[in-house]
């Protein structure tokens, strides 16, 4: 039967394959059969093997497991006795017995059950959610007023302190008119106010001259135009080369 199917042979506790099977010829005798399968009941009864006869025996295994719906937080992972067995939620046969089953997510405490399969009925159970571990931030940056992201969420301008930041790692982004856009990383432990202060850099208007005029000009790579000529940039460093046909090429 489809439910015998792969379940392993015994005869006198000496394994002999697995189902289903035709055995080698037995001396005519009373044998103890076990049969074996994993989720199931075993299986033992006495046979009789006589000469010249095929002994057929099709035994119904009796379940052991009730199938079990294990649900929790998402993006948590679900454990059972220590082995990771899904995320979010998790279906599958369980044999009766006791189990530890724990649920985890980073940046959370761990928290676990002890489920106890007692019948062959369906289960659904609504496992305890790993608890977030929170910590405090200070954010500044010079100048002032710059709105922050924290992983991609707006969450205020500078100065801020916040005080539940769940702990590990996070994207910053500071934004500001007329600054460039900076992105920082943020590590938050547990137990310590993790602080993050920027200095921004603002635009400014350049202008652009040469000697002669109608020279080529790339800023960073990148180019912009022939002399003279204005342009926003940064504050900061850049690089510029400047060229002309017949002249040679400068890189400041």
């Amino acid at each position: 039967t489809t439910v015998l199917s792969g379940a392993d042979i015994y005869v006198d506790g000496e394994r002999i394959g697995r189902a289903p099977i035709k055995s080698e010829p037995i001396k005519s005798g009373t044998y103890t059969l076990k049969i074996a399968k994993p989720l199931y009941k075993p299986f033992e009864t006495k046979i009789e093997i006589k000469d010249g006869e095929v002994t057929r025996v099709e035994p119904t295994l009796v379940p052991n497991f009730a199938t079990t719906t294990l649900t929790t937080s998402d993006g948590a992972d679900i454990y059972i006795d220590g082995i990771l067995k899904g995320t979010g939620s998790w279906t599958g046969p369980l044999e009766k017995g006791g189990y530890t089953v724990e649920t985890r997510k980073e940046g959370h405490r761990s928290t676990s059950i002890i489920v106890h399969i007692t019948t062959n009925e369906e289960r659904t159970i609504q496992l305890p959610q790993p608890i977030p571990i929170l910590s405090s931030v200070e954010i500044t940056s010079m100048p002032s007023s710059v709105t922050v992201m924290l992983d991609g969420k707006e969450i205020g301008v500078t100065p801020l302190l916040l005080p539940n930041v769940l702990v590990g790692k996070h994207k910053v982004t500071f934004l500001k008119k007329n600054y460039q856009t900076l992105n920082e990383e943020l590590d938050v432990k547990e137990n310590e106010t993790a602080k993050l202060h920027v200095e921004m850099s603002g635009e400014c208007k350049l202008k652009v001259t040469t000697t002669p005029s109608e020279a080529g000009v790339s800023i960073d790579g990148n180019y912009i135009g022939t002399t003279p000529f204005e342009v926003d940039l940064f504050a900061g460093e850049h690089t510029f080369i400047v060229a002309k046909a017949k002249y040679k090429s400068i890189e400041e």
